[in-house]
């Protein structure tokens, strides 16, 4: 029951062993920069040469626009604090979710 819980909180990637934890999620903005951030983790028992997160945002039901945000040279077991800047009208009262996690 214990792991059910923990796993509620998991967005799984392709493959299902990368992970961000949704308790890590969160904006934050300096310089009239905002800023989409998070921590994914590798949980594979390969290393990955690259992983990219994609992100889109919303208005109500609608996608408004999307981003990402990679890195190359993941190990196994290590995690990547990630974060990604967001410009302009992107940032301004939209909603955003990870939609993609993808590692090769």
């Amino acid at each position: 029951a214990a792991q059910q819980a923990e796993d509620a909180y998991l967005i799984h990637g392709d493959p299902d062993c990368l992970t961000i934890d949704n308790r890590t999620l969160g904006t934050e903005s300096s310089d009239s920069v905002g800023y989409i951030k998070g921590k994914l983790h590798n949980g594979c028992d390969k290393d990955f040469s690259y992983i990219q997160i994609e992100i889109n945002f919303m208005s109500g039901d609608s996608v408004t626009g999307s981003t990402m945000v990679n890195v190359n040279n993941l190990s196994q077991s290590q995690t990547w604090n990630w974060k990604t800047a967001v410009f302009g009208p992107d940032q301004e009262g939209k909603s955003w979710k990870v939609t993609k996690i993808t590692g090769f």
